[in-house]
C-alpha cells in the first residue's frame, strides 16, 4: 500500500508541474511565461482529415524564433492528434492546413458523427535557445453532424 501512495503522490506532482506556467532558473530567480492569444475555429472542417484549421495568434513575443502546436482531444486525451513545429516569420494568422504542412505530425478531430468533439491547441513561441518564452491555450468543439 505504500508503493502505491508514493507511486500516486509523485504521478501528482509530475502532472502539476507539466500544468505550470512558471519556469525556474533557480530558487530566487522565478520568470513568468506571457499568455499568447490562440483564436481558431473548425467552421466548414471535415472529420478525420490531416487538414489543420487557420489559427490566429496575439502577443507573440519579437524574439520567438518557432512555434509548436500541440492538438488534444479533451474527451479522449491519449489519441495522439500531433501537432506542429514551424519557423516563425513575424506573421501571426496561420493559414489552413498550414500546421498539418509543418515539421511534426497532425491528425485533425475525429469524434464520432453523434458525439460533439472537444479540442484544446496549445501553442509555445520558442526562442532561438529553445526555450518557451510564451504559451497559450484555446479550446472549442467540433460540431457533430
Amino acid at each position: 500500500m505504500k508503493y502505491y501512495t508514493a507511486l500516486f503522490g509523485m504521478i501528482t506532482l509530475l502532472l502539476l508541474s507539466a500544468c505550470s506556467h512558471t519556469r525556474y532558473n533557480n530558487q530566487d530567480d522565478r520568470i513568468v511565461i506571457p499568455t499568447l492569444g490562440v483564436e481558431f475555429s473548425w467552421q466548414g472542417m471535415q472529420r478525420c482529415l490531416g487538414t489543420s484549421p487557420q489559427v490566429s495568434l496575439s502577443g507573440v513575443p519579437p524574439n520567438t524564433q518557432f512555434l509548436e502546436f500541440v492538438l488534444k482531444d479533451i474527451y479522449f486525451p491519449f489519441f495522439p492528434h500531433g501537432g506542429g513545429h514551424m519557423r516563425y516569420t513575424g506573421i501571426n494568422t496561420i493559414p489552413e492546413g498550414e500546421i498539418a504542412n509543418s515539421e511534426g505530425h497532425f491528425i485533425g478531430p475525429c469524434a464520432p458523427p453523434f458525439f460533439p468533439g472537444q479540442y484544446e491547441f496549445t501553442v509555445r513561441a520558442i526562442d532561438s535557445n529553445n526555450h518557451i518564452i510564451a504559451l497559450g491555450q484555446s479550446t472549442r468543439p467540433f460540431p457533430h453532424r
